[in-house]
This record gives C-alpha cells, structure tokens and sequence, in this order.
C-alpha cells in the first residue's frame, strides 16, 4: 500500500501491477519503507512511520544501526506473528529475550555488493527484502548455519543439506543430518499474503547451489595444489 496524501489515511492505494508500481515511484521519487500496523486486510491502521533506507532494502551499509534495528524489529514482529512464533524447521517455541528464535532473510541482506544474491532477489520478484514474504522463524543455531549456507529448502520446502567437504564439521556440530530432506511443514508457502512465494525460495536454493559449488571448486584448487607440490 501507499499513500498519495500524506495528510489522509483514507487515500490508501493497493500496489497491485505495474501501473501502480510506477505511480508509486513517480510520486515517491526517492522510496522509503514504511513500516505499520496492519488491519486485518493487511492495510495501515495509523499513519506509517517511515524509515530512511533504500525502497530495495538491500544497500544496508549506509543504514544507522539505529535504523536498522528499527526496521529489523519491525520485520521480526511481522514474522513472528505470521509463523506463530514457532521455528519452521524444529517447531521451538519462540521465547521473549532469550534469542532462541529469530526471523531469518530468506534472501539474505547483505552489507556489502554481491551479485549473486542481487540476482536472487531479481529472481525472487521482490522489492524489499524487509518484506514479510521473505522471512520466517529460525532457531539461532539454524539461522547461524541457513546464513553460512550449510543447508537449505526448495520451492517445496524440502531440507538439502550442503555436499561441500568444508562445511561437513560445521554441519556435524549444528546437528543438521537430522533435518536433511524433512519439509518444513510450518512454512506455508504461498498461503497467503505474507507468506514466502515459491518463486523466492527458488531462487533462494539457487543462490544456495552456487555457493556451495563455489566453495566445492575452491576446494578442488586446494587439492590440485598440494599434487603439484
């Protein structure tokens, strides 16, 4: 949604194609995120507080970190409330201040320039990463490893976990054999709104696959290395 005046809530616009996409920019000029609460139709229910960051969200490293703090709370309650406060991989009930549980980036925001994961998100079809259509609920340890790429889910929300001999120590100490082809049956994909797209895990897997054959091939000059030796 956005809102044309910005001294009436009632002047709400759904973004609903392209031509309300490019409205949108037109009169924005230079986008901001806006975070609110929403009503039961996913519309503000008060007047958004705007944020000062990128419509794209993905140049973070200009950011505060007072606003990015701000606008990761924003999406954590987002996704808290969306996936019930439970992890999507173990169903660990979410505790408040404890950390146990976190709303993890499906497309990861990244501080620095990575055109790999700016293809993903092109892939993906979004256009905030703080969008609540890329996130879910994580265990620490689980999001620690799904950030490092150890393991990931496909369009089906079926678990794979990574083949490169570098990270099977990190995998072993995560304990992620258990999960390895399990589906996350918490996520429900495309259900709705605010749910994570098939699209966006596509191209999250993507992403995950070719940083995991990157590390493969670093692995295969370390070997061819040491023959020549």
């Amino acid at each position: 949604y956005y809102i044309p005046n910005r001294n009436d809530l009632n002047s709400r616009k759904k973004i609903q194609g392209d031509s309300d996409l490019e409205e949108f920019m037109r009169i924005a000029n230079t986008p901001a995120v806006l975070a609110w609460e929403r009503g039961s139709d996913g519309s503000p229910r008060e007047f958004p507080g705007e944020i000062a960051v990128p419509f794209s969200g993905s140049n973070v490293s200009s950011m505060s970190t007072s606003t990015r703090g701000h606008i990761q709370k924003a999406f954590q309650t987002a996704v808290l409330a969306r996936d019930e406060q439970l992890c999507v991989v173990s169903g660990t009930r979410y505790k408040q201040g404890s950390g146990n549980v976190e709303a993890a980036h499906i497309i990861p925001v990244a501080a620095r320039q990575d055109s790999a994961r700016d293809g993903a998100q092109k892939a993906s079809g979004l256009l905030n990463l703080y969008d609540t259509r890329n996130g879910m609920l994580l265990e620490s340890r689980l999001h620690t490893a799904f950030d490092s790429y150890l393991w990931c889910m496909d369009e089906q929300g079926i678990i794979h976990l990574s083949d490169a001999e570098s990270d099977m120590a990190k995998i072993n100490e995560y304990g992620l054999d258990k999960w390895n082809e399990n589906t996350l049956q918490q996520l429900r994909i495309g259900e709705g709104p605010d749910a994570p797209t098939k699209e966006t895990l596509r191209a999250r897997y993507e992403l995950f696959r070719s940083k995991v054959d990157s590390k493969k091939q670093k692995e295969q000059k370390k070997v061819l290395k040491k023959k020549k030796k």
